[in-house]
C-alpha cells in the first residue's frame, strides 16, 4: 500500500503545481478593463490596452499613434506622451464629436505630475480624464461600451466602434451593432481580428495564381472581389478609373504597381466582348464628347454625349488593345484558358508588371512583408510605404471564415 499512497502524493503535488501555475499564468495574462465604466454613451470609439502592451510595440508605431490621436484631440503630442510616461497600468481613448480624449487610473507618478502640470484634465474617482471633459447626467453612467467590457481579456489592444465607416475602412461591412475589434502583438507583427455580422464580399475563385512574392514597386494586390466588395461609390472621372473598373468585373487578382495596373478577370462569369463593351462605356462617361445643336430659335445648345464607338479595342500582339491620344494610358487585354487579364498602363511605358503574377519567387527586387502571405486565403496586400505611409512596412486582410478577417501590420 506505500506505493499507491506515494502515487498520490506525487499526484496531489502535480495538481496543486499545475493549478498555481495556472492562476500565475491567468493574472499575469489576463488584462481586465478598468475604464471602460467611466467612457460617455455618446462616445464613438474606443480603445483600450495595458502600458506594457503599448511599450511593446516597436517605436515607430508608438509614436505614430499617439500622434494620430493628438491630431484628433486638444492635447498636442508631448502632452500625450507626458501621461503615458507617468506608467499607468491601464491607457484608454475615446472619442467624442470626433475628438479624443485619454483616460487613465491614478498612480503616484500621476499625482505628482497633476500637482504642477498645466494640462487639461478632469478628475472622476480615481480616474483621470486628458483634456478636461464633462459628464452630463445622461452621459454618467453605463456606456455601451462599458456594457461589451468583461472581466477576462488575453488581448494587448481592444478597439469598440459604434461607427466602423470613421475609418474609411476599403471593404463594404454591415454594421448594426457595436463592434468589437482585439488585436495582439505576434513578434514584429500586429494583429487584429474582425467577427462581422454579415458574410465579407469576396467571392469563392480557385483560378487566382495568388502569388506569395511580390515586386518592391508593389502598391496594391487583391484577390477574389467581388463588385460589392468596396464602400464607396466613384464618379466617373479619369482619377477613379481603377475603382471604375474593379467596381465593373468580377476580379479574381489585381496587382498595382508605379506606372500601371493589372486585372485577373472571371471569364466564365464575362466574357471578353462584354468586357471590352463595359470599359468602352466606362471611358465613354469618363470622356463624353461635345455636340453642338441649332435650335429653332436660332441659339445654339451645347450637349455631352458618351460616345463608347470612340473607344474600341483592336488586334494586336496575339491580344487586344486600346490607345487613345487624349487618354494618359493605354489598356492590354489578353484571353487565357480561365481567366481575362486586363493591363492598363501609362502611356509609353514598359508592361513588365504584367507578368509578376507568375514570377512567384523569381523576383529580383520582392517586396518584403513580415505578414503571413499564404495562397490559399482571400486578401488585401497593401505596400503602405509605396502609399506615404513611412511608420508601417505592409498591411494585409486575410479571409478567415466567411464572417472573419484578420488584419496584419508589419
Amino acid at each position: 500500500m506505500v506505493m499507491p499512497q506515494i502515487a498520490i502524493k506525487i499526484y496531489l503535488i502535480f495538481l496543486s503545481a499545475l493549478i498555481i501555475t495556472s492562476a500565475i499564468l491567468f493574472f499575469s495574462l489576463n488584462k481586465p478593463d478598468h475604464l471602460a465604466a467611466f467612457v460617455p454613451k455618446n462616445a464613438e470609439v474606443y480603445l483600450h490596452t495595458s502600458y506594457n502592451s503599448f511599450t511593446n510595440l516597436k517605436t515607430d508605431w508608438q509614436f505614430a499613434s499617439v500622434n494620430l490621436l493628438a491630431q484628433k484631440s486638444a492635447l498636442t503630442y508631448k502632452d500625450w506622451r507626458t501621461v503615458i510616461d507617468t506608467e499607468p497600468k491601464e491607457l484608454a481613448a475615446f472619442s467624442v464629436n470626433g475628438q479624443f480624449f485619454l483616460l487613465v487610473k491614478n498612480n503616484r507618478k500621476l499625482k505628482n505630475l497633476l500637482e504642477t502640470t498645466t494640462i487639461s484634465h478632469s478628475l472622476k474617482g480615481n480616474t483621470v480624464i486628458f483634456p478636461e471633459f464633462q459628464f452630463g447626467d445622461e452621459e454618467s453612467t453605463e456606456s455601451w461600451i462599458a456594457q461589451k467590457t468583461t472581466n477576462l481579456n488575453f488581448s494587448d489592444f481592444i478597439l469598440m466602434t459604434n461607427d466602423f465607416t470613421k475609418f474609411s475602412f476599403p471593404i463594404r461591412i454591415a454594421q448594426t451593432e457595436p463592434m468589437l475589434i482585439k488585436g495582439n502583438i505576434k513578434g514584429e507583427t500586429l494583429r487584429f481580428k474582425l467577427n462581422l455580422e454579415e458574410e465579407i464580399p469576396f467571392f469563392e475563385n480557385k483560378s487566382a495564381i495568388s502569388p506569395q512574392v511580390f515586386p518592391d514597386n508593389t502598391k496594391i494586390y487583391l484577390q477574389n472581389i467581388s463588385k460589392d466588395f468596396f464602400n464607396y461609390e466613384a464618379e466617373s472621372v479619369e482619377d477613379n478609373i481603377k475603382y471604375l473598373l474593379l467596381k465593373s468585373f468580377p476580379t479574381i487578382e489585381y496587382l498595382e504597381v508605379e506606372d500601371g495596373f493589372v486585372l485577373n478577370i472571371d471569364k466564365t462569369i464575362i466574357s471578353s466582348a462584354e468586357t471590352e463593351r463595359e470599359i468602352s462605356k466606362i471611358l465613354a462617361k469618363i470622356y463624353p464628347i461635345e455636340v453642338t445643336k441649332s435650335l429653332p430659335d436660332g441659339s445654339i445648345a451645347k450637349h455631352l454625349i458618351a460616345d463608347e464607338s470612340k473607344w474600341q479595342f483592336i488586334d494586336q500582339s496575339g491580344g487586344r488593345i486600346l490607345k487613345n491620344s487624349e487618354i494618359p494610358f493605354e489598356f492590354e487585354l489578353f484571353s487565357g484558358e480561365s481567366n481575362l487579364s486586363l493591363s492598363v498602363r501609362k502611356t509609353g511605358s514598359i508592361a513588365t508588371y504584367t507578368n509578376s503574377f507568375y514570377e512567384n519567387g523569381q523576383l529580383q527586387n520582392p517586396l518584403v512583408s513580415l505578414c503571413p502571405i499564404t495562397k490559399k486565403q482571400n486578401k488585401i496586400l497593401i505596400n503602405t510605404k509605396q502609399q506615404g505611409i513611412k511608420d508601417i512596412n505592409t498591411l494585409l486582410i486575410s479571409q478567415k471564415s466567411a464572417t472573419t478577417i484578420d488584419i496584419c501590420i508589419d
